[in-house]
């Protein structure tokens, strides 16, 4: 390998913490965590989602969700329903009050996009969003 693994290491720690705090803030400006935004994002594009799909997507471990469900259901923004097909599942869907956050969580990421992406071009963007997929497709195979 060419590049200089402990520089992209320390590279990616400050682009993630840097992320991470700049959609903390937001966060709880809107009376949720870090956490709780992935499961209303996760939500709120697949429609609804039961704890095993919501670990799957966020590469965690169904348990490790629980507090977050029971924070964000109990702040009136999710919706949680036995599975008509297996009534030991449950399906969580946003109610209105949860897709309002969820758009004004949307809409500050894209702005918070728009912001440390400016000024580079297409072409780099394009192969960095390549690249992420690449990178992602190789921790899971």
């Amino acid at each position: 390998m060419s590049i200089n693994t402990t520089e992209l290491t320390d590279l990616w720690r400050k682009v993630t913490i840097q992320w991470k705090k700049q959609l903390e803030k937001y966060c709880a400006k809107l009376g949720i965590t870090y956490v709780d935004r992935l499961i209303i994002d996760e939500i709120y594009k697949n429609k609804s989602l039961t704890k095993k799909e919501l670990a799957i997507i966020l590469f965690a471990e169904p348990q490790s969700l629980t507090r977050s469900i029971k924070r964000i259901n109990n702040a009136g923004l999710l919706i949680s329903r036995n599975d008509k097909n297996d009534m030991r599942f449950v399906t969580y869907t946003l109610t209105p009050k949860g897709i309002e956050i969820a758009n004004q969580i949307e809409e500050r990421t894209n702005q918070l996009w728009g912001k440390v992406l400016k000024g580079i071009p297409d072409k780099n963007l394009a192969a960095f969003e390549k690249s992420l997929i690449h990178i992602l497709s190789n921790f899971t195979e």
